[in-house]
């Protein structure tokens, strides 16, 4: 989801606001039209075969994620957050307590992310 994120924010700083909101608009309609498909939680720990991860049920929705955070907090606590979730997230799983952790680190994200 970091990646998919990102790329939209580069193409925002690079092209305008309208190009980022051109790919979140794609990525939702993969997100939907891929759930009418193939409907799971958001969080499925039951997988065993990670190559069912690679799918927009996964990254564009975890981008979606990002981007109702960056949102509710602004650029710059959202990114300070980014780069220890980054560093600290390096060869693992990402989920949902972690991220909560490592944002809560950096800003009062706490009420966005409470399940």
């Amino acid at each position: 989801g970091f990646a998919t994120y990102f790329t939209h924010v580069y193409l925002e700083h690079t092209y305008g606001p309208e190009r980022r909101k051109e790919g979140m608009l794609r990525d939702r309609q993969q997100v939907i039209r891929h759930c009418a498909k193939s409907p799971a939680p958001v969080v499925n720990s039951t997988i065993s075969n990670y190559n069912e991860l690679l799918s927009p049920h996964v990254y564009e929705r975890a981008s979606w994620v990002l981007h109702m955070l960056r949102r509710q907090l602004g650029d710059t606590d959202l990114h300070g957050g980014d780069s220890r979730s980054l560093s600290d997230l390096n060869r693992s799983r990402a989920t949902k307590a972690r991220l909560r952790v490592l944002q809560n680190a950096a800003t009062a994200a706490d009420a966005f992310l409470r399940s």
